[in-house]
């Protein structure tokens, strides 16, 4: 009897998952760390891009490690700045785990753009709620 579509597509995309899951590549200690550092930042310049944690040697790798990682932020091109891909934001946030190393992260960058997205950004991570405007 001919297996059923469903079982077919259930087999199909376990073995998928199978294969991503042994493709998985390990991130170095040196890619993390310029991760994080850019996990709270909205939009950097890459190659001033500092590491968190700042023991880190930018030397070592620098933050060429991150091509994978990012994306020309919109509005931005002309000034050369980058994002963290969306995924690779959660990720690092996630590993930085609390608000108080998310501050300690942005002290790696103090040169950082401070435009309005990451104002807002900074005061979110410092606690503070956002002002609603209403009409």
């Amino acid at each position: 009897m001919p297996e059923a579509f469903g079982d077919a597509l259930v087999k199909a995309l376990d073995s998928r998952i199978a294969r991503r899951k042994e493709s998985r590549v390990e991130i170095s200690g040196d890619r993390w760390a310029f991760r994080q550092a850019a996990a709270v930042l909205t939009a950097f310049h890459l190659p001033s891009l500092r590491p968190y944690p700042p023991e880190t040697d930018p030397s070592a790798a620098g933050p060429i490690v991150l091509l994978d990682d990012v994306v020309p932020a919109p509005g931005w091109r002309a000034e050369q700045l980058h994002m963290l891909k969306a995924e690779v934001r959660r990720e690092a946030l996630a590993r930085l785990g609390t608000r108080a190393r998310m501050i300690e992260a942005l002290a790696a960058n103090p040169q950082r753009r401070r435009d309005a997205f990451q104002a807002r950004f900074e005061a979110w991570i410092a606690g503070e709620s956002p002002h609603i405007f209403c009409a």
